[in-house]
Order: C-alpha cells, then structure tokens, then sequence
C-alpha cells in the first residue's frame, strides 16, 4: 500500500549548492530531507495498516 515517492537527494543538494550553500550544508540538508520523508511515509503506512480492519473482525 506504499506510494512511490521519487526524490533525487544528489540533484538537491547540488541546486542548494549553486545557492549559495557550502558542500557540507547542502549535504546535510539533503539526508534530513531524506530521514522526513522516510518517517513521514512510513508513518502513513502505519497509520493505514491500523485502521485496515482484520478478517477477523469483519466475520460475525
């Protein structure tokens, strides 16, 4: 039940780079963003698989 979610953390830091940030900053940025994403989708799917009801429930 995962939604693909594509994200070029190279091409960001390098866009932040051309900014104005220094190598370190922009790669910092870049495995932050990456570290939201990764909880934020995982804690959809979490969220998604609690509320599926089992089989279990659904048979009277």
């Amino acid at each position: 039940m995962s939604q693909a979610i594509f994200y070029d953390s190279l091409s960001f830091a390098k866009e932040l780079a051309s900014g104005g940030f220094s190598q370190e900053q922009a790669e910092t940025q870049a495995r932050v963003l990456s570290r939201i994403l990764e909880t934020r989708i995982l804690s959809r799917e979490k969220h998604a698989y609690n509320l599926t009801p089992s089989k279990k429930e659904l048979t009277p």
